[in-house]
C-alpha cells in the first residue's frame, strides 16, 4: 500500500488526493499520547474505526470531502495530527490542528477537508 493523500502546501485544504482513491488515516498527538478516535463520518456517512483507532476512508469523490472524527483523550489546546497509514510501518503527516473546548464534557469532533481532483 502507498500513500494516497498528500499535504496541501497552499493550506487551503487539510489534505489532497485524486478522486476514486481510498486511504487509511489516524490521529496522533504529542501533547496527549492516549488520544484516539471513537467514531467518524466521511461526507456525512459513518465509517469504520478499528481497534487501533484507524479510519478506513471510502473512495474520495471529486471536490471537497469532509472527515469528522470524534476524538477522545485530548484536552483543549492539545495538538491533533492527521496522519495516513501508508503500509509497511510508514505513515505520512498531513495536517495539525488544536483541539477546542467541548462543552458539557463531550468528546470533541474535529473536521478535516480532503480535496480530490479528477483522475
Amino acid at each position: 500500500m502507498s500513500c494516497n493523500l498528500k499535504k496541501d502546501a497552499s493550506l487551503l485544504f487539510d489534505a489532497l488526493t485524486t478522486s476514486g482513491l481510498t486511504a487509511i488515516v489516524f490521529i496522533k498527538s504529542d501533547a496527549s499520547p492516549i488520544v484516539k478516535v471513537t467514531a467518524a463520518t466521511f461526507n456525512g456517512t459513518d465509517v469504520t474505526v478499528d481497534a487501533a483507532s484507524k479510519i478506513t476512508l471510502p473512495a474520495s469523490k471529486k471536490g471537497t470531502n469532509v472527515l469528522n472524527p470524534t476524538i477522545e483523550g485530548a484536552q483543549a489546546g492539545d495538538d491533533i495530527q492527521l496522519m495516513e497509514d501508508c503500509g509497511d510501518g510508514k505513515s505520512s503527516f498531513l495536517k495539525k490542528k488544536r483541539a477546542g473546548p467541548a462543552p458539557g464534557g463531550a468528546d470533541p469532533v474535529m473536521g478535516f477537508r480532503i480535496h480530490a481532483s479528477s483522475v
